[in-house]
This record gives structure tokens, C-alpha cells and sequence, in this order.
């Protein structure tokens, strides 16, 4: 999906993608994924959701790109949250 955006992006606006962060499934879960976030109820992890967001968006996007100065790059950060959230 990410990948198709980009591109998408790409041509149809004219806008320059030097880089893209691709995530994943995987056959065997890493230790990683025995964090204890994990265990959290559903009802809990959409009142941190936002604290989750941020901190994605800060890992996976350039400065320019996380302060949205165009619309382009405001599109990338929304885009950036739907995957994080899958």
C-alpha cells in the first residue's frame, strides 16, 4: 500500500521522493514483539495512540517532511499514520 501511495504521489504531483521506510509482516515474531505494549487492552492503546503516532512519524520522516510545509508533505505524514496504526 505504502509503496503504490508513494509512487502514486510521485507522478501524479510532481513530487520528489528521495527515500521510503517499508514495514513488514514476518513468519516468526521477533522478541520485539513480546514488548509488554502488547499486552495492553485495545481500550488503552487508542488513549496512547497519539504518543504512538508521534514517535513514528518522528522515526520514519525527514524534519521538513514532519512539519507539513506543503500539502504534499502533509499527505506523507497521514499516510505515515494510517500505517503505523495497522
Amino acid at each position: 500500500f505504502a509503496l503504490g501511495a508513494a509512487s502514486k504521489l510521485s507522478v501524479n504531483r510532481g513530487v520528489r521522493i528521495d527515500g521510503l521506510c517499508l514495514l513488514g509482516a514476518f513468519a516468526k515474531a521477533p522478541a520485539a514483539a513480546s514488548h509488554p505494549i502488547f499486552l495492553l487492552p485495545p481500550r488503552v492503546l487508542t488513549c496512547v495512540q497519539p504518543v504512538l503516532d508521534s514517535a513514528f512519524i518522528n522515526a520514519a520522516l525527514h524534519s521538513e517532511t514532519r512539519s507539513a510545509r506543503s500539502s504534499e508533505h502533509a499527505e506523507i505524514v497521514q499516510i505515515c499514520k494510517e500505517i503505523s496504526r495497522q
